[in-house]
């Protein structure tokens, strides 16, 4: 993870190419995780402009939100799980 991984800190990266590629890869990398964990629940082939838009969405509804739960939401979204995630 990232030190701030705030929905204020995906914001500011808009304006840092680098960290917010930085932040996609992170990101894809919680996805592949979820293949990797989940073989009967496999999230389909997602490009890093999807992932983008998804985070900005979600994140534009949640400004107090963590980025980091965009991205195990995108994971459930699109494995066909769906279901709201319990912590």
């Amino acid at each position: 993870g990232f030190e701030d991984m705030s929905c204020r800190a995906w914001v500011k990266s808009k304006e840092d190419a680098e960290q917010r590629q930085q932040y996609i890869a992170w990101m894809r990398g919680v996805l592949s995780g979820h293949n990797y964990a989940n073989p009967g629940q496999q999230v389909s082939v997602i490009s890093s402009a999807t992932v983008e838009q998804y985070v900005n969405r979600f994140c534009s509804e949640k400004p107090l939100g963590q980025f980091s739960d965009a991205a195990f939401r995108l994971s459930d979204q699109f494995s066909g799980r769906n279901l709201p995630i319990t912590k």
